[in-house]
């Protein structure tokens, strides 16, 4: 992917190249209130599903929040789902489906789709982040209830209503391993980290104690071999001590196998785990970095022109044979 910069300019200009008699009008999409919008016409979102693999970032700018899809790793806008209230985390499943939390909805787009294809609704539920359950298609999102903390709401299947679950801390993301086990990390009013297991059939979490230093919440997501934790290791020296643990669990205690040092990045909030790569929300610089995962070290691109960017997720084309990791 070539270094790229992003902002509304740019995504005009390359729907302006890419459709004919684009207008700028938004349609809106779908009937229930609230629904998002596309600056995509139906004849564009067709086109856009049949890209290969879809990079797509969350952010908020002077015009206010909206998801973009790039082609990736090209980097080449395709659409800008726009009217959604305040998107957070973002998440993908191995069928190339991307759920968007936004307040109290969550939205499923299909691979390239502007349209949503459900619309899961929770009132009192402010949504953060989200995970999907590779062996059972389930849908876990990281919420705070207005009327009474923090909490998990998993849907079964990604409809229906959600069945709640109490974390032991105000939880910020969330990770599905490949056996069905949702991980999540957090804080306290005392302690700047925190991490636990529901696991697969328990309605109770178990507390999970790190061998390694461990500094504000960050993602967690699996890589194909172990779950992962973005964080800041505060032992290690400034530029370095951004690093990702691939942990190995046993009870409540999680052993760190393999440290991936991020060199240079400025926030440990936001990352994906796609293959040989991982992109991580750099804030402060306004965009992202690639960094080769799991060998880490320095960044070798960037994607840059957000003025706020926060979620990141890769939806694999449906078409591809390989696995999403």
């Amino acid at each position: 992917m070539k270094a790229l910069t992003f902002n509304r300019h740019t995504l005009s200009c390359a729907l302006a190249a890419m459709l004919t008699g684009c207008s700028g009008s938004q349609a809106p999409i779908g009937s229930l209130s609230g629904m998002p919008q596309s600056v995509m016409t139906q004849s564009g979102a067709q086109r856009a599903s049949s890209y290969g693999d879809l990079l797509y970032v969350s952010q908020h700018s002077n015009s206010g929040w909206s998801v973009v899809a790039m082609t990736y790793p090209q980097g080449q806008v395709v659409n800008e789902i726009t009217d959604i209230n305040e998107p957070w985390g973002l998440c993908s499943d191995t069928s190339g489906n991307v759920w968007v939390p936004s307040w109290d909805y969550a939205y499923e787009f299909a691979h390239g789709a502007t349209s949503p294809t459900q619309a899961l609704y929770s009132l009192d539920l402010f949504m953060l982040a989200c995970s999907v359950d590779p062996t059972t298609g389930n849908l876990a999102v990281v919420a705070s209830a207005e009327s009474g903390g923090p909490t998990i709401a998993i849907w079964t299947q990604g409809g229906g209503n959600p069945t709640f679950y109490s974390p032991p801390f105000r939880a910020w993301s969330d990770g599905y391993d490949d056996q069905g086990n949702l991980f999540i990390d957090g804080s306290s009013d005392s302690q700047s980290f925190l991490f636990a297991e529901l696991p697969k059939g328990s309605s109770t979490f178990t507390t999970i104690t790190l061998d390694q230093p461990a500094k504000w919440p960050g993602s967690v997501q699996w890589d194909g071999k172990y779950i992962t934790v973005s964080t800041l290791n505060p032992s290690e020296p400034k530029g370095r001590h951004h690093v990702v643990y691939r942990v190995q669990i046993s009870g409540s205690t999680g052993h760190v196998v393999d440290t991936v040092y991020l060199d240079h990045a400025i926030s440990a909030v936001g990352s994906w785990v796609q293959g040989n790569t991982i992109i991580g929300v750099q804030r402060n610089l306004h965009g992202f970095r690639l960094w080769h995962y799991p060998k880490g070290g320095r960044p070798f691109e960037k994607l840059t022109g957000f003025l706020e960017a926060w979620g990141v997720t890769v939806s694999v084309a449906p078409s591809r044979s390989r696995v999403r990791r």
